[in-house]
C-alpha cells in the first residue's frame, strides 16, 4: 500500500506490528525526509537488520561454496596421485 503523506508513514512506522517487508521500506523511504526522529530511527533499524540478515546469507551460501571447492581440489588431488601411480607402474 503506497503512503500519501507523512502522517500515514509515521503511522505505519510507530505500529507495534512485525517487521517491515522490502516492500513497505520502499514505500517508507522517499518519506524519511519530512519524518520525525523516532520514525526515522525505526526505518534505520529495519533497513540495518535487513543488511545483516542479508550479509548472515551471504555468509552461509559462502561456507557452502567453499566446502564443495575443498572437495573438489581434494579428490584433483587423490585423481592426479593415482594417474601418476598408474604411470610410474606401467613405465617399471
Amino acid at each position: 500500500m503506497p503512503y500519501h503523506g507523512t502522517p500515514e508513514a509515521e503511522a505505519r512506522l510507530a505500529a507495534e506490528t512485525p517487521a517491515l517487508t522490502e516492500r513497505e521500506i520502499e514505500e517508507l523511504l522517499p518519506w524519511m525526509r519530512s519524518m520525525g526522529i523516532g520514525p526515522v530511527q525505526r526505518l534505520q533499524a529495519e533497513l540495518t537488520f535487513t543488511s545483516v540478515k542479508a550479509i548472515r546469507d551471504f555468509e552461509r551460501s559462502s561456507n557452502r561454496v567453499a566446502k564443495w571447492m575443498i572437495g573438489l581440489v581434494v579428490s584433483q588431488v587423490v585423481l592426479a596421485t593415482v594417474q601418476v601411480a598408474l604411470i610410474i607402474c606401467r613405465n617399471r
